[in-house]
């Protein structure tokens, strides 16, 4: 099936007025205070984990970054979702995913990160 022809037959599928793609909210933290706001939730999707990383859970990932790095030299990625069952309150954390600054200074104008290691 080309690509043309499943846009056709999706456009003339009946719509059901339901969404069915949870809408997205991403936020970027870059200081461990402003990090641990997010702790409950952060918590919640460790608990939930496929493959659990005990390195990514609150405890051992904050005072990693408090101890071990510049506070400067981290940024991470929250991805939060709109709650899929009703009655559920607030946005659910679906997303973590921590980076650290390349050799601890910026490429050029811009900064370079790749994804957060623990040593």
């Amino acid at each position: 099936m080309t690509l043309q022809a499943a846009n056709r037959q999706m456009a003339e599928a009946p719509q059901s007025g339901i969404e069915t793609r949870p809408r997205l909210s991403i936020q970027i933290v870059r200081h461990a205070q402003d990090l641990k706001q997010h702790r409950d939730a952060w918590s919640d999707l460790a608990q939930r984990a496929i493959e659990p990383n005990v390195f990514y859970e609150p405890v051992p990932f904050l005072a990693a970054i408090e101890t071990l790095s510049d506070l400067q030299s981290f940024m991470v990625v929250l991805v939060y979702a709109e709650p899929e069952k009703k009655g559920r309150l607030g946005d659910e954390l679906v997303g973590f995913v921590p980076f650290g600054l390349i050799n601890g200074r910026p490429f050029g104008r811009l900064h370079r990160y790749e994804l957060y290691h623990h040593l």
